[in-house]
């Protein structure tokens, strides 16, 4: 019984060693004289979904064409915005067919031309970005 309560002690130490945490102090004086600065943030562009034909839930997944354009996901839109903001067209077209979406998994782009990846059914589609859908 002696020996199980000593394997139980070293391995308790052991452990609080493995999890035990450096202690580290701020010095009194920050050694940068700009330590406590504040950034003021500055607005470069602002895209809203007022007077379009779209409304935002969760846009995610910014991105930015080659031609400067802003493509945005947010559930059933793939939204394309010119580079001052302004809304130009929506390549989600909800379906199965030729052309059309149910899950959008990513897109990129790749010589001036938008490829749209989906999930269910799988598939790879390649669009100008005109928004005509290019037939391969």
């Amino acid at each position: 019984m002696n020996k199980f309560v000593r394997l139980i002690l070293i391995l308790f130490l052991l452990s609080t060693q493995m999890l035990a945490q450096d202690i580290i102090k701020n010095p009194e004086k920050p050694p940068n004289s700009n330590a406590a600065r504040i950034l003021k943030l500055k607005e470069e562009l602002r895209i809203t979904d007022e007077n379009g034909e779209f409304f935002f839930q969760y846009p995610s997944n910014i991105k930015v064409a080659p031609d400067g354009s802003i493509f945005m996901y947010d559930r059933e839109l793939l939204l394309r915005f010119d580079e001052n903001g302004k809304f130009i067209h929506n390549f989600f077209k909800k379906g199965q067919g030729p052309g059309e979406i149910n899950y959008l998994r990513d897109y990129v782009f790749k010589e001036g031309k938008l490829i749209i990846i989906t999930s269910s059914p799988v598939k790879i589609m390649t669009f100008f970005l005109t928004a005509s859908f290019l037939m391969m």
